[in-house]
């Protein structure tokens, strides 16, 4: 009779049967070590909550719906519009009806039961306007909490240390109830303190749960700046993987929608990432995607300059025949530049570059005539360098290897 009643007042249907058992309703589900909890439990929690006072139910639904650990009077005022000390006075309610519980450190949460009866199972029929009042008024506050401006950044980072499921809670509640601007703003505001903070399952759902309220509106400037924040953290902590994942999404959008600067943003990132994580083929994967990405921009400077570090890259990998193939086609790419438009000192680097990959594969005459072109290149602008390959110049030709730069 109890499954009946249930299955009619809570829209719970009981599947299968053994103790693989699921307790569904709806999407959501209930583990079967909780399934007997909420077998003895349903029918006198939806009587208590009948029973409870509009105040009372407004506390517990926003404490469902904002997804909070503990019960903060301040957070809790703060979304309901009232005062600290009312909300006190409806928790001492709730505590003596048999909702809430003291914790150790003097707080409140809900009872083990009650939360799972009121996440899974009962029927929060929340006005859409009052459910949006109240995101709007927690993100609110939540963002004068975490304001740089008003407050020192210290006091900031012990504070988001103490409401990390606050935050994500604001920032889901903002979500559903269609304010997705306040969201993506909470969210920002978090990430700026957020690697001070550190917590990495709370950056995973940050990211995911900022990200999605950009994704709902459609605003791709804020899902990119959101993931170029989130990454920054990552790496700063050396969460490089997590970092790349970043990046790499940045990237992808960057592609997607023609973004060149976003691309080469994205990749020059990656590459750095990929050299603290010691990843040489990565490294020069990257390269060969951003010389891409520059020749499809036209900017075939840079694309020579990318095809030059890549050439370097390689020099460090003993793969000396395709380094110098690389480094000529910098080489020929700058060759078909305006020379006006080309730095004196990019012609002259990638020239003695040139030159010394072909003495090492055994061209010296071919290389002396690229030392020149850069000794040409760097006479007005770099004496220094000038002096160095005008005596690379000088080097006698049987010379196995040249002396470092």
């Amino acid at each position: 009779m109890l499954e009946s009643v249930a299955s009619v007042r809570t829209g719970i249907a009981w599947r299968g049967t053994g103790s693989s058992n699921r307790v569904v309703r709806g999407r959501k589900w209930v583990s079967p070590g909780q399934r007997s909890e909420c077998r003895v439990s349903i029918g006198s929690w939806s009587d208590k909550y009948d029973d409870l006072s509009s105040d009372g139910t407004r506390v517990l639904n926003a404490v469902i719906m904002l997804r909070l650990a503990d019960l903060h009077p301040t957070e809790l005022a703060a979304a309901l519009d009232t005062t600290e000390s009312d909300v006190a006075a409806k928790i001492a309610d709730l505590r003596q009806a048999g909702w809430v519980e003291s914790t150790p450190s003097g707080g409140d949460v809900l009872v083990d039961s009650a939360r799972i009866w009121l996440t899974y199972d009962a029927d929060l029929s929340l006005d859409p306007d009052g459910a949006a009042d109240v995101a709007t008024r927690i993100v609110r506050y939540h963002i004068e909490k975490l304001d740089l401006e008003q407050r020192s950044r210290d006091d900031v980072v012990r504070w988001v240390a103490a409401h990390r499921t606050g935050v994500v809670g604001a920032i889901r509640a903002s979500v559903r109830a269609g304010r997705h601007q306040p969201a993506i703003d909470l969210a920002m505001a978090a990430w700026r303190v957020a690697g001070d903070a550190p917590d990495s399952s709370w950056w995973q759902e940050l990211a995911k749960y900022g990200q999605a309220a950009a994704m709902e509106q459609r605003d791709e400037d804020a899902i990119v700046s959101l993931l170029t924040i989130s990454a920054d953290v990552y790496e700063a902590r050396g969460l490089l993987v997590e970092a790349e994942t970043q990046w790499g999404r940045v990237a992808r959008l960057g592609f997607d929608h023609g973004h060149h600067d976003r691309v080469v943003s994205a990749l020059t990132s990656l590459i750095r990432i990929f050299r603290k994580g010691h990843r040489p083929e990565s490294v020069m994967d990257a390269l060969l995607e951003l010389a891409d990405a520059h020749q499809v921009a036209g900017d075939q400077i840079a694309r020579a300059e990318a095809l030059a570090m890549l050439a370097t890259e390689m020099f460090a990998a003993d793969r000396t025949s395709a380094a110098e193939t690389y480094i000529a086609r910098a080489n020929e790419v700058l060759a078909e530049v305006d020379q006006q438009l080309v730095p004196a000192q990019l012609r002259g680097a990638l020239a003695e570059q040139w030159g010394r990959a072909l003495w090492m594969i055994g061209q010296p005459i071919r290389a002396r005539r690229c030392f020149a072109q850069a000794l040409d290149a760097f006479r007005d602008v770099d004496p220094v360098a000038a002096e160095r390959v005008g005596a690379l110049i000088a080097i006698p030709i049987d010379t196995p290897t040249l002396p470092t730069e």
